[in-house]
């Protein structure tokens, strides 16, 4: 029997939560800009963020999906679909979504948007939720056993967006008119973005591209899925039957709100922190911070492991979500494992519109941020899993496994 490798690095109690639970948005809390990821108004488009394997897994599936969509002329009803797509088995090892019509694992609609009329002009956002499946019954990829696209990794990889209608004022090309989604990217060289590190190849293959962010034209028969340009960030926020853990940089030099993120950053960068980064000309490393949104009551002591690798999940009776965290890895949790908790903090909801508010039920609990350090580069991915145990009902919950790489 292998001896297990999963360490506690930390314990905590959970905090009250201000709004909406197990959701999982990954952006750097700022808007560049609004986008149709270059497919033309005339067209049809597709929009998809990725959700890796193990970023999600021991959260059990996807319960539904926030979106925030603007039209450029709400005095027009245009046609919109929102879908849940698996990974593409056929794709490239980096992965890519299957945007064929047996890769789609959940939708709503089409629909045809009305938005709301704006103070002024006709242009107008809006904030859209639909439901994909429930807590009981999550939407889930089926479990690959193609030996090139294991399914502890690619092969569960989740896509959640939308795919929008060409215009319905035919002939008129966007940005007139039609439906796009916000986005936070890269706009060199005054606009720095989604601000992960230049050396981490993300789920690309290229060195600071996150490879999260697809798109493809739906009209023009044969067209791939591709990468959206900028390395940008869609706004899509996903909700998770089970608790989510997330990691996060810390850089009060570097994200500093307008064009360069919020500190703490829950975009690219808290998946691949920069432990270089240069900020006034001084090197100062992303610190890593943990948050976990937890379904128990406030107070309950929640418990942070690492270990270097993710497993396919595992349920266990009598306990909340699965185990997906790898307990017979070498791992690289000494290191971490005799670092002390560090003070809470209390977070805001991320991306919710005033007038919604969060379950009584749920809670909060942030670790961190442990300091960052140029050393660490090259250390490769970690991942982390916690556990809460509700202070009332003693119910032991598993969230959802969390990774970065260094």
């Amino acid at each position: 029997m292998k001896a297990a490798r999963i360490f506690l690095i930390a314990a905590a109690a959970v905090l009250p939560l201000a709004a909406q639970s197990n959701t999982y948005l990954i952006y750097d809390g700022t808007t560049e800009s609004t986008s149709r990821g270059g497919t033309p108004g005339t067209n049809a488009a597709g929009i998809l963020v990725r959700y890796p394997a193990n970023q999600y897994l021991g959260a059990l599936g996807v319960v539904g999906a926030s979106y925030i969509l603007q039209d450029q002329d709400y005095r027009t009803a245009d046609p919109c679909t929102f879908v849940v797509r698996g990974h593409d088995q056929l794709g490239p090892a980096t992965g890519q979504p299957d945007i064929t019509p047996t890769g789609i694992l959940a939708s709503a609609g089409p629909f045809n948007l009305t938005f709301p009329t704006p103070a002024s002009g006709i242009i107008s956002a809006a904030y859209w939720t639909v439901t994909f499946g429930t807590a009981a019954a999550p939407v889930r990829p089926p479990v690959t056993t193609n030996p090139g696209n294991p399914p502890m990794f690619e092969g569960l990889d989740m896509y959640v967006g939308v795919e929008l209608g060409a215009n319905v004022s035919a002939g008129i090309a966007w940005p007139t008119d039609g439906i796009s989604q916000h986005n936070s990217q890269t706009i060199a060289p005054t606009n720095p973005g989604e601000q992960m590190s230049f050396l981490t190849s993300g789920y690309t293959g290229t060195p600071g591209v996150a490879g999260l962010a697809w798109r493809w034209d739906i009209t023009t028969t044969g067209s791939p899925a591709l990468l959206a340009s900028g390395n940008r960030a869609w706004w899509t926020e996903t909700q998770f039957a089970g608790d989510i853990l997330r990691t996060n940089a810390n850089n009060v030099g570097a994200f500093t709100g307008a064009a360069s993120g919020t500190n703490p950053n829950y975009g690219y960068t808290g998946m691949f922190p920069d432990m270089n980064r240069q900020v006034g000309g001084v090197t100062a490393a992303d610190g890593v911070g943990f948050r976990i949104h937890a379904t128990a009551a406030q107070g309950s002591p929640v418990y942070l492991f690492i270990s270097s690798g993710i497993m396919p999940p595992i349920a266990i009776g009598g306990v909340n979500g699965e185990l997906a965290l790898d307990i017979g890895s070498p791992a690289f949790g000494e290191i971490f494992s005799s670092l002390p908790s560090l003070p809470l903090a209390v977070t805001g909801p991320t991306g919710v519109p005033p007038g919604l508010a969060y379950a009584t039920t749920t809670s909060e609990a942030n670790f961190g941020p442990l300091p960052g350090d140029p050393l660490l580069v090259g250390l490769g991915a970690i991942s982390f899993q916690a556990v809460t145990v509700d202070a009332v009902t003693n119910v032991l919950t598993i969230s959802s496994v969390t990774t970065l790489k260094l």
